[in-house]
């Protein structure tokens, strides 16, 4: 699935991310779509889902992209081990059938540990499928975007992490 490489452009009202490189052809495009029981984002599940689906449906339609499938899945554990759409995902990368994978943000991926955040990253590079997140495409091929990348993963596992200490404390103290 080669790519062609472009000057960077700035995508139109968007984001401050450049954009860098642009399938040759109608790549296969599939989202991602998680959404955390305890996110905490004041909307109902079905509200954060179809917010999160009109948000990557329009970063696709903005590059003449269609989405040809949705994983969704409604789970809060860290593991992705305990996330069967994200290991469908994976399978799926892996046997070729994606050429970019959408998601709201690349926090959505994971926020497992270290070893979880590895596999996502490998799935990625070693299947050559890229991400686009927050109108930017990831190329994992790419030193710069790997880096980049493998950083969003981290912060998120970190958030995750501060989230799990103040909600210990919070039952430490009504205890």
């Amino acid at each position: 699935r080669p790519l062609r490489i472009q000057t960077p452009r700035k995508m139109k009202g968007r984001s401050n991310y450049t954009m860098t490189e642009e399938p040759k052809m109608n790549p296969r495009v599939c989202r991602y779509l998680r959404k955390s029981r305890d996110d905490g984002e004041g909307e109902s599940l079905q509200e954060t889902l179809a917010r999160h689906m009109r948000i990557t449906e329009a970063m696709a339609a903005d590059r003449g992209w269609g989405i040809d499938e949705t994983y969704e899945e409604v789970v809060s554990g860290a593991s992705i081990g305990d996330r069967p759409e994200m290991m469908r995902l994976m399978a799926d990368m892996r046997d070729g059938r994606w050429d970019v994978v959408v998601v709201v943000d690349v926090s959505r991926l994971s926020r497992g540990d270290g070893s979880d955040q590895s596999r996502i990253s490998n799935a990625f590079r070693l299947t050559g499928t890229r991400c686009l997140s927050d109108y930017r495409i990831y190329d994992l091929d790419n030193a710069d975007d790997l880096e980049l990348f493998e950083r969003k993963l981290q912060s998120s596992r970190d958030e995750y992490k501060s989230i799990t200490k103040r909600l210990r404390r919070g039952v430490d103290a009504t205890v």
